[in-house]
């Protein structure tokens, strides 16, 4: 986004279709993200734990999502790092 905006601001690309475009990818991903976790992520429910995700910490985030679900998916989306891993954790959990 940062060498796209940089690009607009130099009038090589039009701003408002980077505006679009940057609105669709970040629906369009956090969509991917969210089937991706809800396809794939009961299998990580199943086993006791694996290397990246523990059972316990799944189930203490299901009932973190169960009260604060709607709140964090929109708050994450202006934290860098967390935006990444919320819709997947959504899908999951």
């Amino acid at each position: 986004m940062f060498t796209a905006g940089f690009v607009a601001s130099q009038n090589l690309l039009n701003i408002w279709v980077l505006i679009f475009g940057g609105f669709v990818c970040a629906v369009l991903g956090d969509n991917v993200g969210y089937f991706t976790g809800h396809k794939f992520g009961r299998r990580l429910l199943q086993k006791e734990d694996s290397w990246l995700f523990h059972k316990k910490h799944l189930v203490k985030t299901q009932s973190f999502y169960q009260q604060h679900g709607k709140n964090t998916v929109v708050l994450a989306r202006f934290l860098p790092l967390v935006r990444s891993f919320v819709p997947i954790v959504a899908g999951i959990v």
